[in-house]
Formats: C-alpha cells, sequence, structure tokens
C-alpha cells in the first residue's frame, strides 16, 4: 500500500488561452418539468448548536434531487417516509415516481436528532452508495435502474464510527488484481479537539474520510479494508476520487493534511511546526495602495 501524502497542483499558465473571451449563453427557454408527489422530500434541518460556517456549507446547501450518470434521463430523491424514488422524462414528461428501495429502520433512524440529510451517489451502472445521513453507510446493488429491479445491500455498517452523522460526496469503482473495489469519500464536522494556531480559527474541523471496500470475490458483498482521513479548518469547494482509485483531488481555500490511515501510520507535525520543504517566505513581486483618488503600486 502506498503512503498517504498531499501534493499541492500548481497552475500551468502555459495551457491557459491568453485571447479567451468568454461564453455567450443562450437566451433561449429553458424546458420546466413538474410533477405531484403523493409524499413530500425528506429534509432534515441543522439544529441552532450547529451553525458554523463548515456545517452550512456541508449540509446547509443540499441539492435533494440527484442525478443518475447512466440514465441520463431520471431524477432521484428521498421522500419523508423514507423511501427512494426514481422520477422519468418520456416523451418530454415528467413520470413517476416510482418507490425503488425503503432505507432499512425509516421509524427510528429518521428520528436521530441532529442528523443531515440523506445523501446517494451512483457508484456504476449497477452500484449505489447511500448515507442515511446519521451514521451508517450502505452499498446497494440496484442492477440495471432503468427497470424495477429488487435492490440488495452489499455493504451496511457505521465505518466512521457511532454518532458520526455525514453525507457522501464522492464514489467509484476500480479492480486491483482483479479484485472489485469501491471507493467512497464522506464528509463531516467534528469539534476541534486541539486548539488552532490559525488566526479567527473555528471551533470545527472538516473531516474527509475516504473509505476503501474490497469485494467477496463475486462483487456481491463487500467489506472496508483501508481507511484514511484528511482534516482543514475549512470545508472543500470540491472532492473527488481519481478513476484509478490511488489519489484524491481536494479543492479548498485552506490546505487539507493527512492525520489517520488504517494500513500506513501516519506521522503528524504540530501546525507551527515549519520546515523549509513546507513553507518558504516568498518576497512579493510588488505591493498596491488604493485611495479615493489614487493608485500607488511599488515594485
Amino acid at each position: 500500500m502506498a503512503v498517504s501524502k498531499c501534493v499541492d497542483l500548481k497552475v500551468d499558465r502555459n495551457l491557459l488561452d491568453s485571447n479567451f473571451g468568454g461564453y455567450k449563453l443562450s437566451l433561449d427557454p429553458l424546458p420546466t418539468y413538474s410533477l405531484g408527489l403523493n409524499s413530500d422530500i425528506d429534509v432534515a434541518k441543522l439544529p441552532d448548536d450547529l451553525y458554523s460556517y463548515q456545517h452550512l456549507k456541508a449540509f446547509g446547501i443540499h441539492n435533494h434531487l440527484c442525478l443518475d450518470p447512466w440514465n441520463a434521463n431520471t431524477v432521484w430523491f428521498v421522500d419523508e417516509s423514507w423511501h427512494i424514488q426514481k422520477g422519468t422524462i418520456q416523451d418530454w414528461k415528467l413520470c413517476g415516481p416510482s418507490e425503488m428501495f425503503e432505507i432499512p429502520d425509516a421509524a427510528n433512524r429518521r428520528l436521530v436528532p441532529k442528523r443531515v440529510n440523506v445523501s446517494l451517489s451512483f457508484t456504476t451502472s449497477s452500484w449505489l452508495a447511500m448515507s442515511d445521513g446519521s451514521d451508517r453507510l450502505y452499498l446497494l446493488h440496484t442492477g440495471n435502474r432503468q427497470q424495477s429491479t429488487s435492490w440488495k445491500v452489499g455493504y451496511s455498517g457505521q465505518p466512521l464510527g457511532a454518532d458520526v452523522y455525514f453525507t457522501i460526496l464522492y464514489s467509484m469503482w476500480h479492480s486491483v488484481d482483479s479484485t472489485a473495489c469501491i471507493e467512497v469519500l464522506c464528509l463531516y464536522v467534528d469539534a476541534a479537539q486541539v486548539p488552532s494556531v490559525e488566526k479567527h480559527a473555528s471551533a470545527f474541523v472538516t473531516k474527509l474520510e475516504w473509505l476503501t471496500f474490497q469485494s467477496d470475490g463475486e462483487a456481491t458483498t463487500f467489506k472496508l479494508v483501508r481507511t484514511r482521513r484528511l482534516e482543514s479548518s475549512a470545508c472543500p469547494n470540491y472532492a473527488a476520487i481519481l478513476p484509478s482509485g490511488a489519489a484524491i483531488t481536494v479543492m479548498n481555500e485552506k490546505p487539507f493534511r493527512f492525520t489517520y490511515d488504517s494500513v500506513s501510520p501516519i506521522v503528524l507535525k504540530s501546525e507551527n511546526q515549519n520546515s523549509d520543504a513546507e513553507i518558504t517566505e516568498v518576497e512579493p513581486e510588488y505591493t498596491w495602495i488604493q485611495e479615493s483618488d489614487n493608485i500607488c503600486v511599488s515594485f
């Protein structure tokens, strides 16, 4: 197994088109589809004590409609009874919805205090990763989602521990030595255990949990074989797993760092332990001051 490490990506300005003038947006009206529902969409609201900026960015802006990359004419959502529903577009009309799966123990788990919204991530054309918004993760074998097939649970558990409420950012499928693997990227916000040296630091820390599941050989059930954790003082703008399954890409205003790997131990450094290889003071090429009437640039 490779050692977990973070690598900063740098912009290659040679790839930028200096003459690019922008995009032109069409003013043609977009089609709008409406459909009455027998049951309202499930919505989990954040409690008053979890209204930090990180909580709002991670859980407060949630799209309750989920698209399926393998079925362009379908849209998915979870209703208040915790049924996963599918709507389809046929002949320019929105049809359905059709109930495809009932989340286990819905009567009890949907009442868990401080839970977040259910999240769906379509892993392949026949597999789906789902978080019930509390502490349970499911890998579901859906079969052909264009048909009304019976879904089967390939994994069910609490990989992040009890009472850790998370959402799924990304999932993907790949093979290692002919063995099927599913990678899942989870996001949650936790209370900061160690005071940060950052100015105006938050009392919370954002954590990415990178989970690796391996099949039983027949790709019908999976087990958790590796857990990696990254932490930051800010919630990411974007995070995804590369197609190889060997790395992730994160876009964020603050750096992430690895803090845990169940396979390769992480050597942690304190935040004020700066090495020459990590932090180098660079003099700015210029400074500028803007006043009401003048702008002064010093080189």
